[in-house]
């Protein structure tokens, strides 16, 4: 009895190897079968995806205020210009971008049209919106998903960048109140005129190049560095720095009492796992 029980046993694992073997096999045929259907049809398209190409370009000549932008997929740079204008290229033709202007403000969006299966590389659609601002704005407010956002040389009274998995980088420019947040990538400001700033972040480095003096400051990183260097001495401004993890460096002797004249403007650096160095 134990015998025939043995080979009951032997005979049902037997079966479900062989019934696993033959649904994997089925799904790697079926995957391959895709794979090359899309190569197939990528190769057709190559003419479009190959060869970056223009899908939106606009002009707007009334009179804007505030700008917002949502961008799922693309990469996104705001810069001055002449006039106020959009132009996207990009070499997926599967992504829309939309943009109207209407009560004063600009609203930009992109979207993928209907649900296609990428098999690029980390599933990476490429498209780049590019803006131009000729005069100073009320607010801007952007937000991107993956691509990276780049703004040079705006000024706007009050501007919110936000990203989810990519770099911002503000160059120049000049805000009454900047505000950043992103979940995992860096922040960097660059030489930028200020008169409130908040920069936030999750996963990433923070840094502050030829930072301008004397400008309420807060800044708060969970996991990255943080790194500030003044582009002239500050002469008012006090400083509450915490660090729970990590190292702070302050490598001026002016700022070495974290205090400079009566400390009118306050600089707060919170860090719970990164560096602090100030220069």
């Amino acid at each position: 009895m134990e015998c025939i029980h043995c080979e009951r046993k032997c005979s049902s694992l037997k079966k479900f190897l062989i019934t696993l073997f033959i649904v994997g096999f089925a799904m790697t045929v079926i995957c391959g079968i895709g794979i090359y259907a899309q190569g197939e049809k990528l190769s057709k398209d190559n003419q479009y995806n190959e060869k970056v190409t223009t899908n939106l370009s606009k002009i707007y000549k009334q009179d804007i205020q505030s700008i917002d932008i949502n961008a799922e997929v693309s990469d996104v740079t705001i810069k001055k210009g002449s006039h106020f204008s959009i132009k996207s290229r990009g070499d997926d033709k599967n992504i829309k971008v939309d943009s109207t202007v209407k009560n004063k403000t600009w609203t930009i969006k992109d979207h993928t049209k209907g649900s296609h299966i990428n098999f690029r590389p980390q599933n990476n659609d490429e498209n780049h919106i590019t803006i131009t601002v000729p005069t100073q704005l009320d607010r801007i407010t952007v937000k991107t998903d993956v691509g990276d956002l780049k703004i040079s040389d705006i000024k706007a009274q009050s501007a919110e960048y936000k990203a989810d998995y990519s770099d911002i980088l503000v160059k120049r420019g000049h805000y009454h109140h900047l505000t950043t947040y992103n979940d995992s990538g860096d922040i960097e400001t660059e030489d930028v005129g200020l008169k409130k700033v908040n920069l936030y972040n999750d996963s990433g480095d923070i840094i502050m190049k030829d930072m301008h003096p004397d400008v309420l400051t807060q800044v708060k990183n969970d996991s990255g560095d943080i790194d500030l260097n003044y582009k002239h001495d500050p002469k008012n401004s006090r400083f509450e720095i915490h660090n729970d993890s990590g190292d702070t460096n302050i490598d001026n002797q002016f700022l070495k009492h974290k205090k400079v004249g009566k400390g009118k403007n306050l600089i707060q650096l919170n860090n719970d796992s990164g560096d602090i160095d100030i220069k």
